[in-house]
């Protein structure tokens, strides 16, 4: 068996919807998964930090498949299992998606502004982690970006 992943060409959009027809009847192909079918079987993983003091840590879940919204170009939306890798490529390419775009931003200065679009919702900007440290007299300060 092989798998070829269907993956989004926008960074930041909502899945409108997602057509796997096609790719289901396709020769050679076993199956067809979608968040939908993984929804119940997968868990998200998720990273646990203990923020202390003024730290700031917002944890966020993250799927191995888009489930109705892209964060990232290249995110996965549908994995697609066929008897062999030209079967499963062949496939993905029948698959249809239909997006509804949203502004998307690719420079890390530009993303921590406050009017720039969150990459997560209930998050109000796109910072996940904050610290602050006094080593040997000087102030460190370290801000992490969400990277999906």
């Amino acid at each position: 068996m092989h798998i070829a992943f269907v993956r989004s060409t926008h960074a930041h959009t909502r899945i409108v919807d997602l057509k796997i027809d096609s790719a289901t009847q396709a020769p050679g192909v076993f199956t067809v998964l979608t968040a939908t079918d993984l929804i119940n079987r997968v868990n998200p993983i998720c990273a646990k930090l203990a923020a202390t003091g003024s730290d700031q840590y917002f944890s966020t879940n993250w799927y191995p498949v888009a489930r109705n919204l892209v964060r990232y170009v290249g995110e996965i939306l549908a994995i697609i299992v066929a008897s062999d890798r030209y079967c499963a490529e062949d496939a993905a390419d029948l698959v249809e998606i239909t997006y509804d775009s949203l502004p998307a931003v690719i420079d890390a200065h530009q993303a921590i502004e406050n009017e720039s679009p969150t990459v997560h919702s209930h998050i109000e900007n796109n910072v996940l982690f904050r610290t602050h440290r006094v080593v040997s007299e000087k102030m460190i300060h370290l801000t992490v970006l969400q990277s999906q």
